[in-house]
Order: C-alpha cells, then sequence, then structure tokens
C-alpha cells in the first residue's frame, strides 16, 4: 500500500514590500526572515517557536501545544495523534534561492517516520523577499506494503496555536457574514467534546452568538472560504481575498521554482486547461463545475490518494467556465447547481499538459416523470429547515443558527408531538427539523441528560393527489437527498460488526405500505449536526413502488430511523443516529 499527499495553505499575512531574505540555522534551529517577517523552527520540536512581524511575537508564550506554530500534526497513527519532530531521528534542510522573477526565496523542510508502521509526515515553510507571509505544504507518505492498515486517516493538520496574555487575536472571522469576539473562557464546562458551555453571561461572545463555544462554530464550505490564516495589514477581507486568494495562478512562478524542493508540487508545464460551455437546466442557481477522480464520486477522492480537485464556479450570464493549471491526467467532471435534483457527471475527461481541452455540454436534469411536490431546495444542504440557516432571533451575531452546539435546541420542546408536514400548506422553514434524530437526549446533551426514546421521532408527510395525476400511472419515484447521515461508523469509514447500525436503513411507509429500506452503507457516514454542520458526505436514494399504492385525495408518507438507534461513542459525544434532509420530491410516471 502505498499513499502520498501533499496539502498546501498559506499563513496569510501578505503584502508587498522591499526587503532582504535571509535563511540561517544553528544547533537549535533553522531561521528564514526578511526585513519585516522572522520565522524559526525549533530542531528539538519541528515547530515554529519563532514568528514575529515587524518586531510583534505573533506566537506569544510557549506553553505546552500553544505559543507555537504552523506545525503539523495527524491522526493517523494505530494509537491515535502524532506530532512529528519531537522522536530522535528528525529530518531538517534549509533552502535558500532565487525565483524566476529573479525574487529570493528561503525555506525550511522537516520530516519524520513513525517507526511503529512507516508513516512519515513532512512540513514544509517557505518566505518571499518582499512578501510577509509564510508559503505551507504539509505532506504524508506511506510505503509499508506488509501492515496495509493503519487507522482511519481522521485529521491532517497544519496548526497555529498562539497564546498572548492578553489575547493578541481578538475576533474569529468565517466569512462576510459571520464573525464574532473571541469568548471569556473563565469559568467554562465541557458539555461535548471540544465544546465548552461559556459561564459569563455578560460576556460579548455570549450576548452575541450564543452560551456555548465550539470552534466547529466557525467552520465553513471550501467553496466560499476564500483564505484563511492572519490578517495583519488592516484592509478588507474581501479586498484581501480578490488579491491573492482567487487567483490560480498567483506566485505560480514561485511555485514553479520551489518544485524541486517539494515533492509532488505540479509545475506549470505539466498543467493544462479546461473550457466547457454547459447548458444547464432551467431553474439552475448557483452552479459549479468540479474535476475530480474519474470514475469515483467527487467526494470520493479518498479512493484514489494521488488524486486533485479543481472547482470553478459558473457564472450563469455565460455558462461558460474555465479552469486553469490542471495537473495533466484523467478526471470525471461533476456539474451541480442548487434548484436541480442529481448532479451531472461525465468521466474519463483528458486535460493534457500545456493543452486546452474543450467540452460542449448539455445537462438534462434528472426526471422520473411528472412532479407531484417537493420538499425543501436541492442544494446540498439542510440549511432551509428549523435551526438551519435561519438568523437567531436571540444572538444578535449568530447569523446561522446550526452554528450553534446542536443540543441548545431541543427538539423534544420544539416538536412535542414529533413532525407532521402538510405539502403546500405548511412551512418547512418551522414544520420540519434540520436533523431527523433516531433519540433525543442522553449523553453530550448538556440540556436534556437523559434519552427519550418513546418520543415520536418518526416524519410524517401528508399530500394530496389528484385522479388526474394518478391516472394511467403505473410508477411512483420517492427522491430522498440527504445533506449527510450518521451511522454508527460516525466519521471512520470502518465497518464494526459490533454496532447494529454501522450500516443504516431509513425506513419509508407509504399509506402503511412498506417500501424496501435505504441502508446507508458505512463509508458514507458523517458526523454533521453535532459538529455544527448543515453539509456534509451527500447522499441520495430513490424509492420506487406502484403508484397503485396511492389514492385521490390524502396519502402520507412516513419516514423513520430504527428505534432508539444508537452506536458507543468512546468520546463525549452523542450516540444517536441520524440523518439531515436536502431536499425530497415524489414523481408519477
Amino acid at each position: 500500500m502505498r499513499l502520498a499527499l501533499t496539502a498546501t495553505a498559506g499563513l496569510l499575512l501578505v503584502e508587498s514590500t522591499s526587503a532582504f531574505l535571509n535563511a540561517s540555522q544553528n544547533n537549535q534551529s533553522l531561521t528564514i526572515t526578511n526585513d519585516r517577517l522572522v520565522a524559526s523552527v525549533s530542531q528539538s520540536r519541528g515547530y515554529v517557536n519563532v514568528l514575529t512581524l515587524d518586531g510583534q511575537n505573533l506566537l506569544g508564550s510557549a506553553s505546552g501545544d500553544t505559543g507555537i506554530g504552523p506545525y503539523l500534526d495527524c491522526y493517523c497513527t494505530p494509537s491515535g495523534f502524532w506530532t512529528p519532530g519531537r522522536g530522535k531521528n528528525v529530518q531538517y534542510q534549509l533552502f535558500n534561492g532565487t525565483d524566476s522573477t529573479g525574487t529570493p526565496y528561503g525555506g525550511i523542510s522537516m520530516g519524520e517516520t513513525y517507526a511503529p508502521t512507516g508513516q512519515r509526515l513532512e512540513q514544509y515553510w517557505f518566505l518571499r523577499e518582499g512578501e510577509t507571509g509564510l508559503h505551507t505544504f504539509s505532506r504524508i507518505i506511506y510505503h509499508n506494503k506488509t501492515t496495509p492498515f493503519l487507522r482511519n486517516l481522521q485529521e491532517f493538520r497544519t496548526l497555529f496555536r498562539p497564546n498572548h496574555d492578553p489575547p493578541l487575536f481578538t475576533h474569529f472571522v468565517t466569512n462576510d457574514k459571520f464573525a464574532a469576539p473571541r469568548p471569556d473562557t473563565d469559568g467554562e464546562v465541557v458539555v461535548q467534546d471540544a465544546t465548552w458551555k461559556l459561564a459569563n453571561t455578560d460576556d460579548p461572545y455570549v450576548k452575541g452568538v450564543g452560551d456555548y463555544f465550539t470552534k466547529y462554530t466557525f467552520q465553513d464550505t471550501w467553496r466560499n472560504h476564500r483564505a484563511h490564516g492572519m490578517w495583519a495589514d488592516g484592509n478588507q477581507l474581501r479586498d484581501d481575498a480578490s488579491q491573492y486568494g482567487l487567483q490560480p495562478s498567483w506566485n505560480s512562478a514561485f511555485y514553479d521554482s520551489i518544485a524541486k524542493h517539494v515533492p509532488n508540487l505540479v509545475t506549470t508545464s505539466d498543467r493544462g486547461t479546461l473550457k466547457a460551455s454547459i447548458q444547464l437546466p432551467k431553474g439552475a442557481r448557483n452552479p459549479i463545475a468540479i474535476l475530480t477522480a474519474s470514475g469515483h464520486d467527487f467526494q470520493d477522492n479518498v479512493f484514489s490518494p494521488s488524486a486533485y480537485q479543481y472547482w470553478a464556479e459558473i457564472p450563469l450570464s455565460t455558462n461558460h467556465t474555465i479552469i486553469p493549471r490542471v495537473k495533466a491526467g484523467i478526471y470525471r467532471l461533476t456539474v451541480y447547481a442548487d434548484g436541480i435534483f442529481g448532479d451531472y457527471t461525465q468521466d474519463n475527461i483528458s486535460i493534457e499538459a500545456g493543452k486546452t481541452t474543450l467540452l460542449n455540454i448539455t445537462w438534462t436534469p434528472d426526471s422520473a416523470g411528472e412532479e407531484i411536490f417537493r420538499i425543501g431546495m436541492p442544494d446540498k444542504s439542510s440549511g432551509e429547515y428549523r435551526h438551519g440557516s435561519a438568523p437567531s432571533a436571540t444572538y444578535p451575531l449568530l447569523k446561522e443558527e446550526y452554528r450553534l452546539y446542536w443540543a441548545a435546541y431541543d427538539f423534544i420542546d420544539d416538536f412535542p408531538k414529533g413532525i407532521t408536514y402538510r405539502v403546500g400548506k405548511d412551512d418547512p422553514s418551522t414544520a420540519l427539523n434540520y436533523v431527523h434524530w433516531a433519540v433525543f437526549g442522553g449523553k453530550a446533551n448538556v440540556n436534556r441528560p437523559v434519552p427519550v426514546p418513546d418520543h415520536q421521532y418518526n416524519w410524517t408527510i401528508f399530500f394530496d393527489a389528484r385522479d388526474k395525476e394518478l391516472q394511467d400511472t403505473r410508477t411512483a419515484t420517492f427522491t430522498v437527498q440527504l445533506a449527510g447521515a450518521k451511522t454508527a461508523a460516525g466519521n471512520t469509514d470502518v465497518f464494526n460488526s459490533t454496532e447494529k447500525y454501522s450500516n443504516l436503513p431509513l425506513m419509508v411507509h407509504v399509506n402503511g405500505e412498506a417500501l424496501a429500506p435505504w441502508v446507508i452503507p458505512y463509508h458514507q457516514s458523517s458526523s454533521c449536526a453535532v459538529r455544527s454542520a448543515i453539509i456534509c458526505y451527500n447522499l441520495a436514494h430513490k424509492f420506487t413502488f406502484g403508484s397503485a399504492i396511492l389514492k385521490a385525495g390524502e396519502n402520507s408518507i412516513v419516514l423513520s430511523l430504527p428505534y432508539n438507534g444508537t452506536d458507543y461513542e468512546s468520546a463525549l459525544l452523542p450516540e444517536s443516529v441520524y440523518v439531515q434532509y436536502d431536499a425530497m420530491r415524489l414523481e408519477l410516471k
């Protein structure tokens, strides 16, 4: 088994300046510096332990694993977490040179092999003259063919953990929509893994966002995440992003020049371009094109570790998109859009180095007959339902309710009789929940610590059908798209025979008749709502049945999960299995 993965990131304190560049080392550290930024890597610990900008200490005081970074760690060894750079056999390199634009640069690499299994982690830091940002690359390699199973690669992180008193960094900024002050953590109480209830009710964070703090509150989707890191030049985020974060060719000459130092960094000469003209279905909004591993769902690049991903918006004004700087290879093109069920996919698209691949595509939307009703908007999220993307009526800074700790919203209080929804009459933003729980309460629920298995957790949908709609039809198709599902496999993608619901059945009854259940497989499970999310691993299924089951007048569809369906959680996390609906529709043919 062989695995090699390289990730790139930037500690973006970037602006143009005149500078000198120096790379040096001694017995304790390796250092790269220009006249504004200094970064030093400890040779005994493998992390950046000095980082200053214009004399300002950006790290603060070192204490354990704070006051340091950027540095690398992973949750990937048989025992769990591992931080390289602290062992007896760590390799360091110091780089310096001049890139093709004539600009000097310096760099540092650190690498260590985890001896019991043979897996290796490497971290690279580079600094250019005239910039105040570090260019970082993270790499994981596994060559041990005799021990092909390690454990799930659950986390692979480049961490920056400042520690100032008083804090130097005072706010969290997720995007243009959501930001919040740093909370007062004195007296905080753990309510869930990596989640705390805050004690100071007068704290601006508590008044603005809510009583709970977790890093997951500040997550964002990669699609809309323009850049990340620290910002120190005082300009607006969007201005910085437009200069640095939205240009695929930004600094390409520099990256070409340092590719000799960074394994698998693809140079311009090995890249091509895709240009596509795409006829979109009527009603498509917010469309996007994605190049990923051919033959696999775009969410499943894990099955091809060497695969790359490329995403590009499709302007509705032109229906044309360009994806530049694509590594030469064979790809799948996926196109999806808000408002449209299903995706467009095309495999075996060849991208050649130095050439442009042209595509002319017509996306015919998925259809199984005449649409009788739909619930929700297909957009790969459960945000349109209660406690989803709607702003909080209580906390002015909480622009999307789902970001707060999930147990702040008590399902049993919100829906004392369970969920009943009447198509065409009820408002899905209040009548439907952003999560379908198998059971609510219990572990990791500070507000309801005892589970309530005998509450009504089925979802019942009532809808009317007319004689004219049913006439001359034979087949009904009920499509369910999920924004995410948590089976007993959690985030591991590992089947556990001791867990009854590693593969999770979602059951549907139509007018009292049971359909074949949809068994959601263990390898498509994700931890979503409990990590303050409404978009995770997307799934879809078509329940087909004879239309004779339906009748003129009122009909019902009941969706259910296993009674008291739970799993074992070693960490302080909720045990309930659950699903999050994206959208549903019924069609007749």
